[in-house]
């Protein structure tokens, strides 16, 4: 999941293995590639990419915004894609302890699905997950 949301958040366009997004795990040759695990999807993870799809997809920003990298180290990456009215920062939270993150302005979260707002209070995101938030341009966040 982390690993789409970035794939799907830089500038480019994302693409994926058949499978991968019901959780088809590739092996070594000859079991590199299996039949689609019709009947064993994993629906949790196909609603992800789904959801990932219609925020491109509504989202003009990931067809024509600017690139930003916020930060980044071994453990953290944040980067912003923006153009004049709007900023979506993507952040990931690749360690095993969860990450409070405040934002200067009312942050709207778009991973969740239910387009949950939080106006200037910690958000906390989980260990090894990642999240896209959409903020006001020119606001600041604190991690």
């Amino acid at each position: 999941r982390m690993a789409y949301t970035i794939l799907a958040t830089v500038p480019g366009i994302p693409a994926i293995f058949y499978g991968d997004e019901a959780g088809l795990e590739g092996y070594h040759d000859p079991f590199n590639r299996m039949p689609y695990p019709w009947g064993r999807e994993d629906h949790n993870l196909i609603n992800y990419f789904i959801n990932i799809g219609e925020i491109r997809r509504n989202n003009s920003i990931y067809k024509e915004g600017k690139f930003k990298l916020l930060y980044v180290d071994s453990e953290t990456l944040v980067f912003e894609r923006y153009d004049a009215d709007h900023s979506y920062v993507t952040f990931v939270n690749n360690t095993k302890f969860p990450r409070k993150i405040e934002f200067s302005s009312e942050a709207q979260i778009l991973i969740s699905g239910n387009a949950e707002i939080t106006k200037s209070s910690m958000t906390e995101l989980p260990a090894y997950t990642s999240q896209i938030f959409k903020i006001e341009k020119h606001s600041y966040i604190y991690f």
